[in-house]
């Protein structure tokens, strides 16, 4: 593509279908980025939808006219409600912050949960990631997440923690992967991988 230069790009949308009330409309929304599901484009960009007879841009809906054919499935209740966040020893973190005056992006999630596999074993887990992308320099971004993991048993503790951290640049991806093992608080094994890697078309 050359900047500056119109471009006819077709964009498949997901599978999904929705009765809409009489009344009700459809907005699309366009973005050039969804930090941080997707990992940001090394430059800023700036998109142009065009409008209009000559070079129209057109949002296409299939359809389905009449009544349903087959038969309304039956929901029925659960046999036992699901415990709310908000009710959770250690409730969950989902937090997306962004400065007013730099426009930079955190992202930070966060949860644990313990569970009996049987009577004499209990394992638990966290997750940690955190997020980092400044809409000036977005070929920088950053992600690191955490997994920390217990094994329980009379017998003994066996606990495996691992970090991951991602960094980028202009031209490449800086991985960095942390393994360390312990039985009883004592380190059984540790390792470590560092690796750069070429960002070829991301």
């Amino acid at each position: 593509m050359t900047p500056g230069e119109p471009f006819e790009l077709s964009v498949e949308l997901d599978c999904v279908s929705w009765r809409f009330a009489a009344g009700h409309r459809i907005r699309l929304s366009i973005a050039n980025a969804d930090w941080p599901n997707v990992w940001p484009t090394p430059e800023p960009a700036t998109s142009q939808i065009h409008r209009g007879a000559g070079r129209p841009s057109q949002l296409m809906i299939p359809t389905v006219s009449g009544e349903p054919t087959g038969r309304a499935p039956d929901f029925r209740p659960a046999p036992t409600a699901p415990i709310s966040h908000a009710e959770s020893i250690t409730r969950p973190v989902w937090r997306v912050e962004r400065d007013a005056l730099s426009g930079e992006a955190r992202t930070r999630y966060y949860f644990d949960y313990s569970v009996r596999v049987s009577p004499n074993t209990v394992i638990r887990r966290s997750y940690e990631f955190e997020g980092h992308v400044d809409p000036k320099t977005p070929s920088q971004a950053s992600a690191r997440g955490r997994h920390h993991s217990t094994i329980e048993r009379p017998s003994g503790t066996i606990s495996a923690t691992s970090n991951v951290s991602v960094r980028g640049s202009s031209t490449r991806f800086h991985v960095t992967i942390e393994l360390n093992v312990e039985v009883d608080g004592a380190r059984r094994h540790q390792r470590r991988w560092t690796e750069s890697i070429p960002r070829r078309l991301v």
